[in-house]
């Protein structure tokens, strides 16, 4: 399993950005937007394939386990010992990618059946897949 190592990570879109575009006057849900900003991104990662954050990452799997790799552009990295890891270096925000971003993030805010908005966010991100993501 790969797991982000600790450090700061800039999130793509900025919780002041999704709570403007929610029209929010308050500072109350700040937590929750920043997790679904979280879980936007890392949709949006996984469908393109691509690295939306600066991010170092690391493997811990056993020895049969299969390690993916599936985020470009990236450097991998071998530790000492055997282990591996590799870090990415976020690519320029389109213009696509970040309504994706947006819509995702509003619509799990607001509980928008996701089912609606899906095949829309999907569109948005179609041209931006590197055939790596799932």
């Amino acid at each position: 399993m790969w797991y982000v190592a600790p450090g700061p990570i800039v999130e793509p879109i900025s919780v002041d950005e999704l709570r403007e575009e929610l029209s929010l006057i308050h500072n109350a849900d700040d937590a929750r937007l920043a997790l679904l900003i979280k879980e936007a991104r890392e949709f949006a990662e996984r469908r393109t394939g691509l690295a939306l954050v600066d991010a170092d990452y690391s493997w811990s799997g056993d020895e049969n386990s299969i390690a993916p790799f599936y985020l470009s552009p990236a450097t991998a990295i071998e530790y000492p010992g055997g282990g591996l890891g590799y870090t990415t270096t976020k690519i320029p925000l389109t213009g696509g990618v970040r309504s994706a971003l947006m819509l995702y993030a509003k619509a799990r805010y607001l509980e928008t059946e996701m089912l609606q908005v899906m095949p829309l966010i999907e569109s948005l991100l179609f041209s931006q897949r590197t055939g790596l993501g799932v």
